[in-house]
């Protein structure tokens, strides 16, 4: 429910619309806001159909543990979302004068053809009308009937008979379903309708309006239903009796020359007399509105509990409900569109009474039928779906399958990340690509080892890796003129970490390549390496050589140098499910301060600039090895790319690449600012967290232009290091998923990730440590 996500501007464009196409169209009608059920059992069987569809056997038994824990939190409570009808009928009130009663007719016989053809042009411009600026769908016959039954007899279930007791303050329903026909069920319903909105001061009216949103916060079901018809004004009622004089006129000069009555001007004379009291046009004319809200329950006790709470909250709001006693099965009929047999009428000058639930702005967020559970609205707690390939198949608004996380330390970003990056790789077959600089996803690899071989992990700088593991020359061996533009690159940046001002004669590096390939043909050597090109620039530039050998045995400038034994098919394992990249050692990253530095003078600094600009030739070889299939890449600690020479463009190319590579690009960061214009504007996703800086919360507000939002704003303030916080204030996402719908959600991590997604240092190890 988009209920607090859209800002004033917004709303208040929502409520002209809502005006300028009943208006538009000139009918009375009603729109109804229906609970529907939220069926777990259909989510986890099409769970189990994703998974036989796309599931590796690899992840068998990870899987059949997630349905454990997934199925516990679906059924947890019953949940209820609500679906928008907007009906039209020609149902005006000049139909049933008594002098036009002549005109209706007194059976049930089919329409005329020419009746039937009439109503579908006139069906087709309502649609054209509505469908011009709003998402809406038109229902076929059979969502229609489905309508009318439920409004009959409030059931979602099939019912093969039922009937109907009267009661003074409820309906009393028994009825039998498809399924058990053996005996009666009870079904007890009451109508209330709202019979006054006391508007005393500025704020009662917000209240009122607060007062029918939470209705979707109600733990039993309620239909809402909001009726309205066309009022001509005092306008138009003295147009019409000028009309009708000047016809008067006319046609008593006709009847004085020609000595007889014009029978057409009659006609007309009667028209316009109509006109004084009906309103056939949409000049001048305003809208009346009714609303009644239909409650149900199994035994008449609960029925009245419920009621009681209803009335409660809605006349605490200052808005008063009656069940109008005697008249309840009055009320069950005045449900159904075509029918207008009750005349209260409430004054709902603004609409606002209901703009919140934005009915036109799209009640699901995500997708409503299909998909795997990311999250949950908040506060109504209903899941969201989502196609995590919608965005690489091209199924979305926005043209880009990447997804920024964005939130303070602690505020949940990360876990939520790992979350996605998991449903993707067991229901939807992705193979998973993390770098993850700081190494938090320890505990996540020894879980996910407990159900088989599913993880690889790089530890880039660790002693275990080789030398060369970088090597240009062993990087691109089916490549010789990659490999040389690369190993010039390197050595370029390799030798000004050491001395910025420091010449390369790269007419130098070509002959010493040279001597290297006349080697191998002549079988002198079995492979080329920048080890052996620096052995070879010794002789023709010493200078040049003696800089690059003083890096051959630093701890990360080593990998840039291979040896004739280096196999780095056995360094990058990407075959598995979930393949981890991190660094043995970042030096750009201070512990005291927990924030990322680059110093400019600090060789070790510059070498790691190097190293990590690298992360581009894995990524590389990753969408290689899987070119034509589904997959995942995750960044981390966006703010260190950012941070470091060269590191931007890391993501930048991925971003560029990553739908056409049909490759889903998450990225995490602390800051909106960390990342540059150009990845933001081409992000089909967000997840907005806590945000220590208001200025940050301002500028991710303005994006989406919710500025000005105060709500909002207060949901996204930092509380991820205050005491005693209310658990329902942390954890708090705001979500615009791919085709631009806003909601705020909340995280709801499955038990059995509950501890491996936990990327900072447990209380216990920082209390035992110090």
């Amino acid at each position: 429910m988009n209920s607090l996500y859209a800002s004033d501007h917004q709303l208040q464009t929502l409520i002209d619309n809502l005006h300028r196409k009943i208006l538009s169209v000139n009918m009375p009608g009603a729109i109804y806001i229906l609970p529907q059920r939220i069926d777990e059992q259909e989510i986890l069987k099409h769970y189990k159909t994703l998974y036989e569809t796309n599931g590796d056997p690899q992840t068998e038994k990870l899987y059949r543990s997630f349905m454990k824990d997934i199925k516990a939190q679906l059924t947890s409570g019953i949940k209820y979302r609500y679906r928008i009808h907007i009906c039209f009928t020609d149902n005006r009130d000049p139909l049933k004068k008594k002098w036009l009663s002549g005109w209706l007719s007194k059976n049930n016989d089919p329409l005329e053809k020419r009746m039937v053809d009439l109503s579908e042009v006139i069906d087709e411009q309502i649609y054209k009308k509505l469908s011009m600026d709003l998402s809406v769908e038109r229902p076929d016959k059979k969502e229609i009937q489905h309508l009318y039954d439920y409004l009959a007899i409030p059931i979602e279930i099939p019912i093969s008979d039922y009937y109907t007791i009267p009661q003074a303050t409820e309906l009393e329903y028994h009825y039998q379903t498809l399924k058990n026909k053996g005996g009666f069920r009870e079904l007890y319903s009451r109508v209330l309708i709202a019979d006054k909105l006391i508007q005393d001061r500025l704020e009662d009216g917000y209240r009122a309006n607060v007062a029918v949103n939470e209705i979707q916060l109600y733990t039993f079901p309620v239909d809402t239903i909001i009726k309205f018809d066309l009022e001509h004004t005092q306008t138009f009622k003295s147009n019409m009796t000028g009309k009708r004089e000047e016809i008067h006129k006319n046609a008593r000069r006709y009847w004085q020359s020609s000595g007889r009555k014009d029978k057409e001007a009659q006609k007309a004379f009667e028209l316009a007399k109509i006109g004084e009291d009906v309103d056939p046009s949409i000049e001048d004319s305003k809208i009346r509105w009714q609303m009644m809200l239909r409650i149900r329950a199994n035994t008449q006790d609960m029925l009245m509990k419920r009621s009681d709470k209803l009335q409660k909250r809605f006349e605490g709001k200052r808005i008063q409900l009656t069940y109008a006693i005697g008249e309840q099965e009055q009320l069950a009929e005045h449900l159904f569109p075509y029918k207008n047999s009750c005349y209260r009428y409430v004054n709902l000058t603004d609409v606002l009474y209901f703009a919140h639930f934005n009915f036109f702005g799209g009640l699901y967020i995500g997708e409503a039928d299909k998909g795997v559970v990311l999250t949950y609205t908040r506060p109504a707690d209903l899941p969201v779906r989502i196609d995590i390939e919608a965005p690489i198949k091209g199924l979305t608004q926005t043209g880009s399958s990447t997804v920024a996380f964005v939130g303070e330390t602690g505020s949940g970003k990360s876990q939520i990340a790992n979350y996605f990056a998991l449903l993707s790789m067991i229901f939807y077959g992705h193979r998973l690509l993390l770098v993850d600089p700081k190494g938090d996803r320890h505990k996540l690899v020894k879980l996910l080892d407990r159900f088989g071989d599913l993880t690889s992990h790089l530890i880039i700088g660790d002693p275990s890796c080789p030398n060369g593991m970088f090597d240009a020359f062993l990087l691109h061996p089916d490549s010789p003129l990659d490999a040389l533009a690369a190993a010039k690159n390197d050595i370029i940046a390799l030798v000004r970490a050491i001395n910025p001002q420091q010449e390369v004669d790269l007419m130098q590096v070509d002959e010493a390549y040279m001597e290297l390939s006349e080697a191998i043909n002549s079988g002198k050597i079995t492979r080329i390496t920048m080890r052996r090109l620096v052995d070879v620039m010794m002789n023709k530039d010493p200078k040049l050589a003696r800089s690059l050998y003083s890096l051959r045995n630093d701890p990360m400038a080593r990998l840039f140098f291979g040896d004739d034994d280096t196999d780095i098919s056995k360094v990058f394992r990407l075959d598995r499910p979930f393949n981890l990249i991190t660094f043995a050692k970042m030096p750009v990253y201070s512990k005291d301060s927990l924030t990322y530095n680059y110093d400019s003078g600090n060789l070790e600094h510059r070498i790691f600039s190097l190293i990590l600009g690298k992360v581009n030739e894995i990524t590389n070889m990753f969408l290689r090895m899987y070119k034509g299939q589904a997959k995942t890449m995750l960044f981390d600690e966006a703010k260190l790319y950012s941070t470091v020479p060269g590191g931007m463009s890391v993501l930048v190319n991925n971003n560029l690449i990553a739908r056409s590579e049909l490759c889903d690009m998450l990225v995490i960061l602390q800051n909106w600012s960390d990342l540059p214009d150009s990845i933001i504007n081409n992000t089909g996703q967000f997840f907005i967290g806590n945000m220590k800086s208001k200025d940050e919360i301002q500028r991710i507000l303005c994006h989406f232009d919710l500025d000005g939002n105060s709500t909002l704003s207060a949901i996204l303030q930092d509380r991820t290091k205050e005491e005693g916080v209310d658990q329902a204030k942390q954890h708090n996402f705001l979500y615009c998923d791919y085709n631009n719908r806003k909601c705020l959600t909340k995280m709801a991590i499955l038990p059995m990730f509950s501890d491996a997604f936990r990327t900072f240092k447990d209380i216990d190890e920082q209390g035992a440590k110090s």
